[in-house]
Order: structure tokens, then C-alpha cells, then sequence
């Protein structure tokens, strides 16, 4: 990890995510430390980014806990306090919930209970979980029932994981 000096009085927020929430961090006068898989992330050069973690690939969650457990315990130790968390995607939001256990000790985050964050990451799973709650959702209508549809479609994915294998 590339960090600068932090102070207890001011820690830093740990920022899994790209350059609108380092961004929105900075703006707030809070300093951040960027981490993601990619050399290159855009992030990594904001002038908001007080330090950065080349995370392992996203792939393999054991790695990337371990590096994420890592730098909180030597971030936590140097500024004595936990380090808010934020993430930006579903892949963080899933890596962090399956792994909160490890991750609390070093970091700070507000999560939903476990069948509310599987339902945020997968649409199918939403709409039931919405809809026994008794909360207006989109009707949803089957890929094969399209072709005979005349109204407007708005078309999202199922899951949003791993889309930084896209591209």
C-alpha cells in the first residue's frame, strides 16, 4: 500500500470504487485510500486519493480479504480507529458481505441484513423480495414473451457481478 501520513484526528476512508466516489470523499474533506485490482484505475491519480492498494483480481476473494484485512489492520493501528468503508459496486457489496466477519475488525460499514443484500444484487431475487413486502416494482416480462410485446422494454441484467471483466 502507497499511503501518506494520516492523522487519527482525521482517517482516512478505505474507497473500493472508481473516481465519483473518490471524489465524493474528497469534496468532503476526508481523505481517501483507493484500492482496486487495475494498475491503471483512473482513481489511483485523483487528487483526492491520499493513498492507493493494488488489490489481487476480483476473482479470487480469498486474496483480495486477505489484502483488504492487511491494509485495514496497518491503517486501523496507525491512526487508532476503524476506517470507513465504501464501495461502488456489487462485486465489492458481495465480497464485503461474505467476508464481513474479517473486514469488521479494521473497517466501518453499514450493510443491509444478508437476504436484502442478495436481493439487491440479484434482480430475480429482488423482484420476489420487493414484491412479499408488498413494494411497487416494474412489471417484469419474460425474454420469450418479448416478441409479441408492443410497449416500451427497459432492459437490465439480472446480476451486476463482474462486470470489470467487461471490456
Amino acid at each position: 500500500i502507497y499511503a501518506r501520513a494520516f492523522s487519527p484526528k482525521r482517517p482516512p476512508a478505505f474507497v473500493l470504487g472508481g473516481l465519483n466516489l473518490t471524489r465524493a470523499v474528497g469534496v468532503s474533506a476526508i481523505p481517501a485510500v483507493v484500492a482496486s485490482p487495475r494498475h491503471d484505475w483512473p482513481a489511483f491519480v485523483s487528487r483526492f486519493a491520499h493513498g492507493t492498494l493494488v488489490l489481487p483480481p476480483l476473482d479470487d476473494p480469498a486474496a483480495v480479504t486477505d489484502a483488504l484485512v492487511r491494509a485495514g489492520r496497518r491503517l486501523r493501528d496507525s491512526v487508532g480507529c476503524k476506517l470507513p468503508l465504501y464501495y461502488g459496486d456489487d462485486d465489492y457489496l458481495a465480497l464485503i458481505q461474505s467476508n464481513y466477519e474479517a473486514l469488521a475488525p479494521y473497517f466501518g460499514v453499514i450493510l443491509n441484513e444478508p437476504e436484502v443484500a442478495r436481493a439487491l444484487i440479484d434482480k430475480d431475487r429482488f423482484e420476489g423480495f420487493a414484491r412479499s413486502r408488498g413494494l411497487p416494482v416494474p412489471r417484469a416480462i419474460a425474454w420469450e414473451e418479448l416478441e409479441g410485446w408492443t410497449g416500451p422494454v427497459l432492459a437490465k441484467p439480472k446480476v451486476k457481478l463482474r462486470y470489470h471483466k467487461i471490456g
